[in-house]
């Protein structure tokens, strides 16, 4: 035997050794295991994604080492970028074959069953019925971490609202990702794991961890979160958000939000609930707007005259004829459809009667930019969302809407080798 089949043999044998004791540990919470727990130091992975590289692709050495290329597998999982899995892992593995893709099933399977190995599940599992597994055994794979940043950062006033427990953090992460991905909202279906991982980011201590999630495995993925530099800013700003009001409110936001004379909402928390403009296509009817509104919730905490307001007034979306009942912003995030475009010269949404402080921040962040163009992402779930540049960007799509003639296309020219 050579040198790095020996060295295979080791690994395989230790990991076996592993996973049967994590098994043996989730019995309790009957919580499923995921690949990426296998807790080896990124010298160790480079020796297995090494070692396999080296060794000849054999029928014989994908049975052998069948655990191994679940690591394997996963850890390209974890790298995936939401673009391209097999490109990628074809590239980086030698003598690679397309008949060997379904092995992978077979791999994960067996390791599903004899460790009680998560399942992928619902409509993307289904669509993509191979690199569903490696991505779902990643458990959180780098493209999906900023999606994570993005709705804690959104979210962080209304967390300090939540019983620090996992599963109630885990449950209004699950709740208000309204424009997820449909791979994020399977990560998010997990509220006792997200939960988990969002206490370890913002600094909690939680009893029990391995019963959801090995802790290297915690620590390794709070770890790239963190050093993440478009996530650095965001996750330290929720930060500091959340272990401010769990310290007691400081007399800094008190005096922002109600002061003496209830005149002022702090700016950071009135951009955290504005409201989001994106357009849905319907068959044969063309596309709809929409508007998305977040609870208004976090800032009535701070004031019980406007949460009583909110309580007993209806309100009118800028672009429907309709009234909303009384407390329709109260209760989570709320849709509304839209029947024309909305008047750029009025805020979103208005109310039957005025409140000096609402009023305040519907004429600042309750509006729409004004035209005549408004430019439309439209991202892989089929839903264009406003986006407030005019730039544009090679292989997406969008939509353009105006109440003007469109302009002729400024194209920049390729700079000179």
């Amino acid at each position: 035997m050579d040198q790095d089949a020996a060295t295979l043999n080791d690994l395989q044998d230790k990991l076996l050794d592993h996973f049967h004791s994590l098994a043996e540990v989730r019995k309790q919470s009957r919580f499923p295991i995921f690949a990426l727990e296998h807790g080896l130091p990124p010298d160790k992975i480079e020796v297995v994604r090494k070692s396999l590289r080296e060794l000849p692709l054999t029928r014989y050495n994908s049975k052998t080492f069948w655990l191994l290329w679940v690591i394997y597998a996963c850890e390209a999982g974890y790298d995936y970028t939401g673009d391209e899995y097999w490109p990628s892992f074809e590239k980086k593995t030698p003598n690679w074959q397309n008949q060997y893709r379904c092995e992978i099933t077979r791999w994960f399977c067996k390791f599903q069953k004899e460790f009680n190995g998560v399942e992928p599940s619902g409509p993307w599992a289904e669509r993509f019925r191979i690199i569903a597994w490696p991505i779902t055994h990643a458990l959180l794979p780098r493209y999906l971490q900023n999606h994570l940043v993005n709705l804690l950062y959104e979210l962080r006033f209304l967390l300090v609202n939540v019983t620090f427990e996992v599963e109630s953090i885990g449950r209004l992460l699950a709740t208000h990702a309204i424009s997820a991905s449909s791979r994020f909202e399977n990560f998010l279906e997990q509220k006792e794991l997200t939960g988990q991982i969002v206490a370890a980011l913002l600094g909690a201590e939680s009893k029990d961890t391995d019963k959801l999630i090995y802790l290297p495995t915690l620590k390794r993925i709070v770890s790239a979160l963190r050093e993440s530099r478009s996530s650095r800013a965001k996750l330290k700003e929720t930060k500091n958000v959340v272990s401010d009001r769990f310290q007691g409110i400081p007399t800094s936001f008190l005096n922002a939000s109600i002061g003496s004379n209830r005149t002022t909402i702090p700016k950071n928390l009135s951009c955290s609930i504005r409201p989001n403009l994106f357009l849905r296509h319907n068959t044969g009817r063309g596309w709809s707007a929409l508007l998305q509104f977040k609870s208004l919730r976090p800032i009535t905490t701070q004031s019980p005259e406007l949460s009583s307001f909110l309580a007993s007034t209806r309100c009118c979306l800028n672009g429907a004829s309709d009234w909303k009942p009384t407390g329709w912003l109260l209760s989570g995030n709320r849709l509304g459809v839209l029947h024309t475009w909305p008047n750029t010269d009025i805020p979103l949404i208005q109310f039957e009667r005025s409140d000096c402080l609402l009023d305040q921040l519907l004429d600042s962040d309750f509006r729409l930019k004004t035209g005549p163009i408004w430019l439309f992402r439209i991202n892989a779930d089929g839903i264009a969302y406003h986006i407030n540049s005019l730039t544009v960007r090679p292989t997406k799509k969008y939509l353009v809407v105006t109440t003007d003639s469109l302009p002729s296309p400024q194209i920049s020219p390729a700079p000179k080798a």
